[in-house]
């Protein structure tokens, strides 16, 4: 019996101080709760207790051209010819060059070229050279680092 009344006083207890905050005009929602917890200062002694420091990679040790999917633009059919000979005019200077699909950094990247490739290029603009590969595949790179053939 003890318990019983117990627990009713708890309960009235209760919903009388939750009517008094409903009363005093102090509704917490889910948002406000939020809002509040967001602009709490969070304050906290813990510091990570190491520092994660990546050795410098040379590119050539990436090998980026390895990992670029290579596939072909259309089915080869017999009617198909094969490109003509291209008569190169430039190689490639640095470890991975990428052919990006327009003159700009933020263009798709087509493929990867490795140091020594050689290319045709077609045209030019800006600092972008339109360049015609040995597979007959076009994009453009950036034309510093290239460098003309010696014939």
């Amino acid at each position: 019996m003890a318990r019983s009344i117990l627990s009713f006083v708890l309960f009235a207890t209760t919903l009388l101080s939750a009517g008094f905050i409903i009363t005093a005009g102090a509704v917490f929602t889910v948002e406000r709760l939020a809002d509040a917890v967001s602009a709490a200062p969070v304050k906290s002694a813990i510091r990570p207790s190491y520092v994660a420091a990546l050795p410098p990679a040379k590119a050539i040790a990436l090998d980026i051209a390895r990992f670029v999917p290579v596939t072909p633009a259309a089915p080869a059919t017999p009617e198909m010819t094969a490109p003509a000979a291209a008569s190169f005019t430039h190689e490639v200077v640095v470890d991975a060059l990428w052919v990006r699909a327009k003159p700009s950094k933020r263009s798709a990247k087509l493929v990867a070229l490795a140091r020594g490739a050689r290319l045709s290029v077609d045209d030019t603009e800006g600092n972008w050279a339109a360049v015609t590969g040995p597979n007959g595949g076009k994009g453009w790179v950036y034309a510093d680092y290239l460098r003309p053939l010696q014939h």
